[in-house]
């Protein structure tokens, strides 16, 4: 069994080698004791090429791997980071190294990966491998990580402006959606003022045709009057004439004093209709 090469807090236990059966196979390590590794961050290398990159919740895989390699997410509350491997290849035989960092902590472990019947010279087994490690593939297999790092910097910002252009545009379409709002409820309104106006219009027609009639009106109660008072010039003519005619007039007295009152009456009942033609209009006129 190939162990890391330091612990502290956790270590990485994996086999010396595994044998790829099939077009599947995985990778084991798992973390001792039992740690949840959802919080970590967890590297795969083939030898100096890091394939696979778990950090914060996110995954990168490298070009040739991608949608080969996997971790098994609903193992890593119990510490298991084995990396598992679809489409088997030839090509994919080899050395692979687990590297699980938590803060200060880096435990690594390392697994090789064998072919049946392909002889075993030459398949180096994962403890060998890291006792043998030079300084200059440790370097190179950071250097892989940091890019695949950055490949995931640049995916993660592209799904972040992919989000952010998504909720821009949702915003727009809000936006959008309101201004067409905005614009029916003015033409509602813009239709609502050209019906009041057109209302209007009518009710000043009608008001001009109210006022037309109390013109004619007044104009035949003036005419009324000039017969009044033309009546008036004829009763004084008259009352001129009795005054010669005293004897006749005291004969006709009673009977004249009938007559005005029956005239009285008349223009009063005639001032009576007047006032209430007048009431009438301006009754209409409101």
């Amino acid at each position: 069994m190939s162990e890391s090469r330091v612990h502290n807090q956790f270590k990485l236990t994996s086999e010396d080698h595994v044998e790829a059966v099939g077009e599947e196979v995985t990778l084991p390590c798992h973390l001792s004791p039992d740690t949840s590794a959802v919080a970590m961050t967890i590297r795969w290398f083939k030898r100096t090429e890091c394939i696979y990159l778990y950090k914060n919740g996110q995954v990168t895989e490298r070009s040739g791997y991608e949608g080969r390699v996997s971790l098994i997410t609903q193992e890593l509350e119990r510490g298991n980071v084995s990396l598992r491997l679809i489409d088997f290849r030839r090509s994919d035989r080899g050395v692979y190294i687990c590297q699980v960092i938590h803060g200060e902590q880096k435990e690594e472990a390392a697994v090789g990966l064998r072919v049946r019947r392909v002889s075993v010279w030459g398949q180096q087994s994962g403890s060998w491998y890291l006792q043998h490690e030079t300084q200059e593939d440790k370097l190179k297999r950071e250097a892989s990580a940091g890019e695949l790092e950055l490949k995931m910097e640049k995916e993660l910002k592209e799904i972040l402006r992919e989000k952010m252009m998504k909720q821009l545009k949702e915003k727009l379409d809000d936006m959008t959606q309101e201004v067409r709002e905005k614009e029916r409820l003015l033409d509602d309104m813009t239709q609502e003022v050209r019906e009041k106006e057109r209302l209007l219009e009518e009710k000043n027609q009608i008001m001009e045709q109210r006022e037309k009639l109390l013109e004619e009106k007044d104009n035949q109660l003036e005419e009324k009057d000039k017969q009044l008072k033309e009546r008036d010039i004829q009763l004084e003519a008259l009352r001129k004439n009795l005054q010669d005619k005293n004897s006749q007039v005291e004969n006709f007295r009673v009977l004249l004093q009938e007559k005005d009152l029956q005239l009285e009456d008349r223009n009063h009942r005639l001032g009576e209709k007047d006032r209430l033609l007048e009431e009438r209009q301006t009754t209409k006129g409101k």
